[in-house]
């Protein structure tokens, strides 16, 4: 179990840097711990108070897309990132896709 953990959050780890790094610090990244359901929901809040996504897009981001390795992209859902597609979310992220399934 921690070793899936900790391979998990180097997989993330990865994208954050290399966010950081490629972004010159204009791309702002929240990590938020899946276990912590309230900060996960202030964050959607945030989003849809800014009027960038529908309160029925976050919930359904917040029960069906909130998982370990999610990423979103201003409240909106990306991918998910894994060792196989950091390259892919990273260009999404820097390109501004974003799929939202619809």
């Amino acid at each position: 179990m921690f070793k899936e953990n900790r391979q998990e959050r180097e997989e993330i780890g990865r994208l954050y840097r290399s966010l950081k790094a490629e972004s010159n610090g204009e791309i702002e990244v929240t990590l938020l711990d899946p276990r912590n359901f309230f900060a996960i929901v202030l964050y959607f809040v945030h989003y849809v108070k800014n009027g960038q996504i529908s309160v029925s897009k976050a919930l359904s981001n917040l029960v069906f897309k909130n998982n370990r390795g999610a990423v979103f992209l201003n409240g909106r859902f990306i991918s998910n990132c894994t060792d196989s597609n950091i390259e892919e979310v990273f260009n999404a992220v820097m390109e501004g896709v974003v799929h939202d399934g619809s």
